[in-house]
């Protein structure tokens, strides 16, 4: 066999209809059956109606989440399990290795007998009930194998119509799936009625019934949270997002909006957000705007500069969305260099804000703009103009008129020069305190978006009359050694001249407004240090 299924664990679960949603995000295969009462199921953004007795599947990697019918319960049930391909082991073997590529598609599942099928999932559930121990734990381990592989036995994808109840459900659902793609257009309930075989007032009745919600009020819902998006993720007035999402003007969107949310679009711009933050933390507490979680690339412990404002803040790491969704956030604000997987995942559960690379101080104006808090970002930027200012009096003695600064990372044979827009406080050297690069740094890297790596023996073609090396040792003492032993330390001036500073990597690698304004007072007692010297 090329595959194998093995049982995760199984849950059965009462959901109470005064709850508005339930998320979360798969690791395992997912077998969801429908027990009692109405509601939808969101799988990677493609929205299912739920019903009794209906079974879907959900692959590993997916945002699932249930909504529920007003005053209505849903009991469910779920199967978590693994499937594990065949690999060839080396010495030429055989292992079987747990895999996340689809099984069959998301969402409904036609089942060949519902009643057996709930038979086999009751079995598994009563077994996971039992606690045992030895024998009686392998024996129950096997028993579970064996009933895992007769329920999926009986799956195959698509839902069918096996009643004229299924069949309105499924009519309904293509009402459902082309409000998510058409919201921006004009929508009536004739419309739709017609275009799923309905007379008008039945078509009424049945949506109602088989989704909790008015016709009205379901479009309402998709628009105003399409709004939500558009608020958050663009500078658009407000008549352009209200044509955006299908209403006539900002006048009637706006009425709409308070109806739904509760406050006027304004003020829910303005309002205090749920954010997590990757990388780009200092630009949010900047704002005075403290994230319910963030990620750093070295994790949150390393960023000392920001230890007394990060008091509180949860990391949600780099490699799971799962404590991210936990935290339930508004908005995501992440920088385009994460992996594209990761940042779809991202989009799922929040609005997200994908930074690109390039300016920081552009980045955090933009920022200030969709939070609606552009008089504390200007506020902020003030005070660095006149804190770079008064850095620049500090280093005028150490610094004379046309002396280069260059900034470097040594990684074994290879050299990675940085310019203006690469972190390790280039962006205050260079933009800030008017330091000039030397010129062949200036040519090749300037400009350019990214840093340059080239070879060690590179050195001396891009040395500046101050240099400063970046190390995860503050004192660069493996670095130093590595350029004496291949002769080039005594070839630099600003090396021999004691014009080589050396500082901590994890310090300098933060590139929001917050990291550089800290650094410069770092940066002018380092340059201003050799002054006498």
């Amino acid at each position: 066999m090329n595959y194998l299924y093995s049982l995760h664990r199984t849950e059965a679960c009462n959901l109470p209809g005064n709850r508005t949603f339930v998320k979360q995000v798969t690791e395992v295969f997912v077998l969801i059956v429908v027990k009692e009462g109405r509601g939808e199921a969101s799988i990677d953004g493609k929205h299912t109606l739920l019903h009794k007795d209906m079974v879907l599947l959900c692959n590993p990697g997916r945002v699932l989440e249930l909504h529920f019918a007003p005053d209505q319960s849903l009991m469910m049930q779920f199967v978590y399990f693994h499937r594990l391909r065949r690999e060839e082991a080396e010495g030429g073997g055989l292992l079987y290795r747990a895999c996340q590529d689809p099984w069959l598609p998301d969402g409904q599942l036609h089942v060949s007998s519902p009643y057996q099928f709930g038979q086999l999932v009751k079995q598994l559930l009563a077994l996971e009930a039992v606690h045992v121990d030895g024998r009686e734990q392998e024996e129950a381990a096997l028993s579970e194998g064996v009933l895992l592989y007769e329920l999926l036995r009986m799956v195959k994808p698509g839902g069918q119509q096996t009643s004229e109840a299924i069949a309105s459900n499924q009519r309904i659902q293509v009402a459902l799936d082309y409000i998510q793609e058409h919201y921006q257009e004009e929508i009536t309930r004739d419309g739709l009625a017609a275009m799923t075989g309905f007379n008008p007032r039945f078509f009424s009745m049945l949506f109602r019934k088989e989704t909790g919600f008015g016709f009205a009020a379901y479009l309402a819902h998709v628009r105003i949270s399409k709004a939500k998006e558009q608020l958050l993720l663009s500078t658009h007035n407000l008549n352009e997002v209200a044509h955006n999402v299908g209403y006539s003007n900002g006048l009637y969107l706006s009425r709409k909006f308070k109806q739904i949310v509760g406050v006027a679009p304004s003020a829910y711009v303005r309002q205090p957000k749920r954010i997590v933050v990757y990388d780009w933390i200092g630009n949010v507490l900047a704002l005075n705007i403290k994230p319910v979680g963030a990620s750093y690339f070295f994790g949150l412990h390393n960023l000392t500069l920001m230890k007394e404002e990060l008091q509180g803040v949860i990391d949600v790491g780099r490699s799971s969305i799962s404590p991210v969704l936990q935290l339930e956030p508004d908005l995501i604000v992440a920088p385009s260099w994460l992996e594209t997987g990761f940042i779809q995942q991202m989009q799922k559960v929040a609005p997200t804000l994908i930074v690109p690379y390039g300016d920081p101080f552009e980045r955090f104006r933009h920022l200030a703009s969709l939070l609606d808090r552009r008089e504390e970002a200007e506020v902020f930027a003030a005070a660095y103009r006149q804190h770079a200012a008064t850095v620049r009096e500090q280093i005028g003695e150490a610094i004379r008129p046309g002396e280069t600064v260059g900034i470097y990372e040594i990684q074994q044979d290879n050299l990675w020069i940085m310019n203006e827009y690469h972190g390790r406080g280039g962006y205050n050297l260079y933009r800030s305190l008017g330091l000039n690069p030397p010129a062949k740094v200036k040519a090749d890297i300037f400009g350019r978006g990214m840093a340059r790596k080239v070879p060690l023996a590179m050195l001396p073609e891009y040395a500046a009359d101050h240099m400063i090396f970046c190390s995860f040792d503050e004192d660069g003492i493996r670095e130093q050694e590595r350029l004496k032993s291949l002769g080039l330390w005594q070839t630099i001036p600003a090396c021999v001249n004691n014009r080589a500073f050396w500082v901590n990597r994890l310090v300098f690698h933060p590139y929001d407004v917050l990291a550089l304004d800290k650094q410069l007072d770092i940066q002018g007692q380092l340059l201003a240090s050799r002054i006498s010297k």
